[in-house]
């Protein structure tokens, strides 16, 4: 009985695992089907394909400028698309057709685009509502409707490097500027900061829980429309005549708050056409004031003077002699211009500054000595981010103490061998302005909610106490001077009390180590603070890239600084309508 119960029992398992074999065998063939002989369809149906998206489309936050005027907002459109496997080889000339007289497009254009080895095309875009109507009515095989958003950039290419653009697809992906460093907030996905290194910046702290938020949220920036309109303006006319540049920026920041009103970078690209612009050239349409690393020349010379003083190992009555150049080991300086050969004679920390004079300033670099030379430039937040949160920012390059030997030492007392950016400059002088305080230049205003009430606020913040307010008062009345009587006076205001510096760097050969120059080639730049003693006084840095004939800072960037300040001045309401008229009759 055993033996027979034993029989029964194989039999049975034989016939289970029989029919194991075969539904596994089926379940096998059919997929070989839907994967080999069916793969387009089942590849023209997944979630994403091509670019299609996942899921429905969200509506990107919006940017606004400090006074609420938008930079960059978005519009509802439909798009036409097409899963080309879906569509049989006969019946694509007729859709074809229907679709060409429907969308008002070629129909050789969409019949190629339906025979494209694709599992989703685009067939039109910006397409109307009751357009979309139409072809939703027709109900034509392999055809769709995607619903999404068109972004717009009110604004134009006078924002274009700052704001940058994002993708025209129907995910609207953020892909430069400040579209790309805020895209997880405007676009509401939800990120731990980690690809938004603003984010983990001190100023930007408190906007952590917009960043996790799932909602997409609005950006007020800290800029102003109408001052960045006027000084893209005036910095377009004079890079184009007389400076002929290369490129050009202007940075305007308040130095009591450390809030950027300004960020002007050209050439400049309209950020509602970028498609026109190759992607190989994206490179050069970046925000130059935070992305762009140079070598600043006598525009560094305040800092150094500032340094000198506030340690103690220079006295502001201190005689230093310039006679015209100075032999270093295996390297010869100079003074500029005429005076390379007839020298300054004899000059103080103040007339040397007023004159500009290399001389002086080497010598005064090589009394600080490098510790601390380099480590009063670190005070001021050379050689590191100043966190601003713009885009793609760079950190400069401050020479280490071991490397920094007697040439670099008192090249760096006029701004050669160390490289810095604009937004590091204007925060720099702005410290100087605001009597030794160093604030920390921000461009984010405020997160806001789709209702437009305010989520996060970023506040200003101090970085630290960078000079003594004796000392900043003293570098400040001389930049006073270099305007009034020195290199800076084509930048002087009727009317309002100007403070600032030339600079006139020779460029650096790219790629190359060892401190080589290229021959007239130079950035000429020009940096102050106007309306010293009202209310809101700005930090406006001017730059020409290798203007023609070698211009120096005081013949080019010093007249454009001129204008935007009384233009930026006028929008703030610190500049009376008399000065500025008694400025444009002196002009003429």
């Amino acid at each position: 009985m055993p033996f027979v119960n034993g029989d029964i029992g194989g039999r049975r398992a034989r016939a289970a695992w029989l029919l194991l074999c075969v539904g596994f065998g089926l379940i096998l063939a059919r997929s070989a089907q839907i994967m080999v002989w069916n793969r387009d369809r089942v590849l023209a149906i997944r979630p994403l394909v091509d670019g299609r998206p996942t899921g429905p489309c969200v509506r990107p936050g919006d940017i606004f400028d400090r006074r609420g005027e938008p930079i960059a907002t978005s519009v509802a459109l439909s798009w036409v698309c097409a899963a080309p496997p879906l569509i049989s080889d006969e019946d694509r000339p007729r859709i074809a057709r229907v679709l060409a007289g429907q969308l008002n497009e070629p129909e050789s254009r969409i019949l190629t685009q339906l025979r494209r080895s694709l599992s989703y095309v685009v067939l039109a875009k910006d397409v109307g509502p009751e357009d979309a109507r139409s072809v939703n009515r027709l109900r034509l095989p392999g055809i769709m409707v995607e619903r999404g958003y068109a972004r717009l950039y009110p604004c134009g290419p006078i924002f274009g490097p700052v704001v940058g653009f994002r993708e025209k697809s129907i995910q609207l992906t953020g892909l430069s500027g400040m579209e790309a460093q805020l895209d997880s907030i405007l676009s509401g996905t939800r990120d731990d900061g980690s690809d938004a290194p603003w984010l983990l910046t001190p100023v930007a702290l408190s906007v952590g829980v917009a960043a996790g938020s799932d909602e997409p949220r609005n950006i007020v920036l800290t800029l102003d429309a109408r001052i960045q309109a006027a000084a893209h303006r005036i910095m377009s006319e004079h890079m184009a005549t007389p400076a002929k540049a290369k490129a050009a920026s202007c940075t305007i920041m308040d130095p009591a708050t450390g809030e950027l009103l300004c960020l002007v970078s050209l050439p400049s690209f309209d950020p509602n056409a970028f498609e026109r612009v190759p992607k190989s050239e994206w490179n050069r349409f970046q925000t130059i004031p935070a992305s762009f690393a140079f070598e600043p020349g006598s525009m560094c010379k305040p800092l150094i003077m500032a340094a000198a003083l506030e340690s103690g190992k220079v006295d502001v009555r201190q005689r230093f002699v310039c006679g015209g150049t100075r032999r270093l080991p295996g390297w010869t300086i100079g003074c500029w211009g005429r005076y390379r050969s007839a020298g300054h004679g004899t000059m103080t920390p103040v007339t040397g500054l007023i004159n500009s004079c290399n001389l002086t300033y080497a010598q005064i670099s090589t009394t600080v000595g490098p510790t601390e030379l380099r480590a009063w430039l670190r005070e001021f937040g050379l050689g590191r981010s100043t966190g601003s949160g713009c885009y793609a920012e760079a950190s400069g390059y401050l020479p280490s103490v071991d490397s920094i030997d007697k040439v670099k030492l008192a090249t760096m007392g006029y701004g050669q061998s160390l490289t810095v950016t604009g937004l590091q400059i204007v925060a720099a002088v702005g410290a100087i302005a605001n009597r030794g305080v160093l604030m920390r230049p921000h461009i984010v205003s405020a997160i806001t909610g789709a209702d437009g009430e305010v989520v996060e606020r970023v506040e200003p913040q101090v970085v630290r106490q960078v000079l003594s307010e004796r000392t900043a008062g003293i570098v400040l009345d001389t930049m006073a001077q270099a305007v009034e009587r020195g290199t800076g006076r084509a930048a002087r205001i009727p009317g309002c009390r100007v403070c600032g510096k030339t600079g006139t760097a020779q460029k650096a050969v790219e790629g190359e180590g060892g401190g080589r120059y290229m021959e007239k080639r130079y950035i000429s730049s020009f940096v102050g603070v106007a309306g010293v003693g009202t209310k809101r006084p700005v930090v406006i840095l001017v730059w020409f890239d290798e203007p023609a004939g070698g211009a120096t800072g005081g013949q080019i960037a010093a007249p454009a600084f001129k204008e935007v300040a009384e233009a930026a001045l006028r929008h703030l309401g610190i500049l009376p309508d008399t000065a500025a008229r008694e400025s444009r009759r002196a002009a003429a």
